[in-house]
């Protein structure tokens, strides 16, 4: 609810329903109904060669990954991850009704929300690091950008609604002009110079955040990820097949800013639900500036119980790890951050 990720996400899949040729996904997916929907959504390509490519493209947008994956199950996450780098011809999978089922040049876009809490609770650690995970670019907020309580006032009072409408025409028609793009991108040499620059620079010098040995999958995938975004990113600005050094400069960045809250995203992924106590105390506390003791464990009395310890197991912890600080005021303990601490917990690589 802190970043509204459902609706500007919804939003976009909403332009994108918009042209006919873009196939969807079903909302929840199994390997099994994945492989006839992929059969489905197969279709002839036109390419600047003139001659016709065979090509099956999903898009899935969901507004809840839970919704969409089971990560428990073992068959489709490997799907997932051996279909992550776009296999060029046919890819089989043998099945026990359907015998064997084919699709041709398949290719999958997913983008999904989710929150921490889930992916605690739901994300094996099979899939963590040289997995599933390692093949996503995860984009993390806990903060809002701006506040903006009646966003549709501000456009009515600064521009109008007639230029909104005008905006979502103009979007449509460029992902119209997009879909029908064909091809291989080429860098210029210029973009090709960045990119060997950085490339050596990155297995050279990594960044302090990846070279922890649970990112190593993620790592050797981060060349793919900077060039994928880069094509996209060349499409949204031009109709050439060209990436430019300034547009590689600009998914590096890109990946770069959102990579600065990976380690949060792991740490959830690590959390047990334990730490997941300790998590939801320490938020408390900070929201609250400081709170006597016995106000928090009426906040949070339904989900942890004096009388088997947990809470104050919980809170010892804390003060323990340097993080709360608890000091008596009469009769009252006070429980705040820790001034020691404050700095290392605003820091995205916390």
């Amino acid at each position: 609810g802190i970043v509204n990720k459902s609706s500007t996400m919804g939003k976009a899949a909403s332009l994108l329903r918009e042209l006919s040729d873009i196939h969807f996904g079903p909302d929840a997916m199994t390997w099994q109904s994945l492989l006839p929907n992929l059969a489905a959504a197969q279709e002839q390509i036109l390419m600047p060669s003139g001659d016709y490519e065979t090509q099956s493209c999903l898009t899935f947008a969901s507004s809840e990954l839970g919704t969409l994956l089971v990560p428990e199950d073992r068959s489709m996450m490997a799907i997932l991850t051996d279909l992550w780098d776009g296999r060029d011809g046919s890819w089989r999978k043998a099945t026990a009704t359907m015998g064997d089922a084919v699709a041709i040049n398949p290719w999958l876009n997913i983008m999904a929300c989710t929150t921490p809490k889930w992916l605690i609770n739901n994300m094996p650690r099979h899939i963590i690091g040289d997995g599933f995970t390692s093949r996503c670019i995860h984009v993390f907020a806990d903060k809002k950008q701006r506040l903006s309580a009646y966003p549709r006032e501000i456009v009515e009072k600064t521009r109008g609604l007639g230029w909104y409408r005008k905006l979502e025409e103009d979007l449509i028609h460029d992902l119209e002009q997009i879909s029908v793009l064909a091809g291989e991108y080429e860098l210029t040499p210029e973009a090709t110079l960045l990119g060997t620059l950085w490339y050596e620079e990155m297995y050279k010098n990594p960044p302090k955040m990846l070279v922890d040995g649970e990112f190593d999958g993620y790592l050797s995938r981060r060349q793919g990820h900077v060039h994928k975004l880069a094509m996209v990113l060349a499409a949204a600005s031009s109709d050439e097949l060209v990436i430019t050094e300034p547009i590689l400069t600009a998914a590096i960045k890109a990946v770069v800013e959102a990579e600065a809250f990976m380690p949060k995203v792991y740490q959830h992924l690590h959390m047990d639900k334990d730490a997941v106590k300790v998590d939801d105390i320490i938020r408390l506390v900070a929201s609250h500036k400081s709170l006597p003791r016995t106000t928090l464990y009426q906040l949070v009395f339904k989900r942890m119980s004096m009388q088997k310890g947990d809470f104050d197991q919980v809170v010892n912890s804390a003060i323990e790890a340097g993080v709360l600080l608890q000091e008596q005021r009469g009769a009252a303990f006070i429980l705040s951050i820790d001034p020691r601490s404050q700095e290392t917990l605003d820091q995205p690589d916390a």
